[in-house]
């Protein structure tokens, strides 16, 4: 795991903690490398822990009335995910 403080690709919300707020951050990430098709978190699940998207690309999207994906939304590295879930 890197050093959030100097990361290059850190999210802006990360320039506003402090360096305790930062300590505490580093100290309870994880860092997950996911597969192609796989989900972060399912429609409907409760989560306990915000996601930030480093690499790749990543689709919200939800079961339409006859059972079919509807993307929602595609999101790009530097967004966050699963913060309604978790604030909510």
């Amino acid at each position: 795991m890197g050093n959030c403080s100097i990361c290059a690709i850190r999210s802006k919300a990360v320039d506003a903690l402090n360096p305790t707020e930062v300590e505490y951050l580093q100290g309870n990430c994880a860092e997950v490398d996911m597969k192609p098709g796989e989900s972060i978190i399912k429609e409907g699940s409760l989560s306990s822990h915000i996601a930030y998207l480093k690499s790749g690309l990543a689709t919200i999207h939800k079961k339409g009335v006859k059972g079919t994906d509807q993307i929602l939304k595609i999101l790009q590295p530097g967004c966050y995910i699963g913060m309604q879930t978790v604030l909510s």
